[in-house]
């Protein structure tokens, strides 16, 4: 294992392998799911001893599901019926009517009435503002709505001394890749070398090097550019 994220066998591009290691590269002080559905990503990895873990999930029946299968195991994690996005409030969280059906804040046909059903709101900023801590690691698994995470995630992550958020880029335009490359350092996990290679050069370039198709887009890790060293080299192999 090279840098705490290299995985020789055929599941090394599972998103819940790379999100375990990138999980135990290091002690965080939290770690933050947000759309956690029914939770695998932190009943299925080892969180790092003394981390606070905290899990979004905004849907009621799933959230339940989660609430118990926490209780279950025992695991120090805090579970909160509420969708992130980039403020406090209520939305409406409807199903869409196309394949493959997910939940989701934004406008989409839905398939009926029953189908949507209104939801609190925060933002990782709100949510954090009496928070102190010098480490966050953030899972970010609502398609198509990155973007109102993040933006509701500025003040808060780039407070914290070491920030890392790994997303699914498929959802991201080439403009919101841009406007990332700016402030953060984007990796993308290689399924050639099963490595994270960190993405370089202009705002540009980066969103045509994750859209090539040499990386998994559904596994692109942010760091701040402002985070110390162990973390930039935990993640770095190689600078394209």
């Amino acid at each position: 294992m090279t840098a705490g994220l290299r995985h020789d066998d055929e599941s090394a591009t599972s998103e819940l392998v790379v999100w375990s290691a990138l999980v135990s590269g290091r002690d965080w002080a939290f770690v933050v799911d947000v759309g956690s559905h029914r939770g695998a990503a932190l009943t299925d990895v080892q969180l790092p001893p003394g981390t606070a873990a905290v899990a979004f999930e905004p849907h009621p029946d799933r959230c339940a599901s989660l609430r118990r299968a926490v209780a279950l195991r025992g695991l120090p994690v805090r579970v909160e019926e509420m969708a992130v996005t980039s403020g406090i409030g209520t939305a409406e969280l409807r199903r869409s009517e196309r394949p493959p059906r997910m939940w989701t804040l934004e406008p989409v046909s839905t398939l009926g009435p029953e189908a949507s059903i209104h939801v609190a709101t925060t933002s990782l900023t709100g949510y954090f503002a009496g928070d102190d801590a010098e480490s966050v690691c953030v899972r970010v698994s609502v398609p198509g709505h990155e973007g109102a995470v993040l933006a509701g995630s500025v003040e808060v992550l780039s407070r914290v001394r070491n920030a890392a958020v790994m997303l699914n880029a498929s959802y991201l335009s080439d403009r919101e890749i841009e406007r990332l490359s700016v402030d953060w350092r984007l990796y993308a996990y290689d399924h050639r070398s099963t490595r994270f290679v960190e993405v370089s050069g202009s705002p540009r370039l980066a969103a045509r090097v994750i859209r090539a198709g040499w990386c998994d887009p559904r596994q692109v890790v942010l760091v701040h550019r402002h985070a110390s060293p162990p973390l930039t080299e935990m993640l770095r192999e190689s600078s394209l």
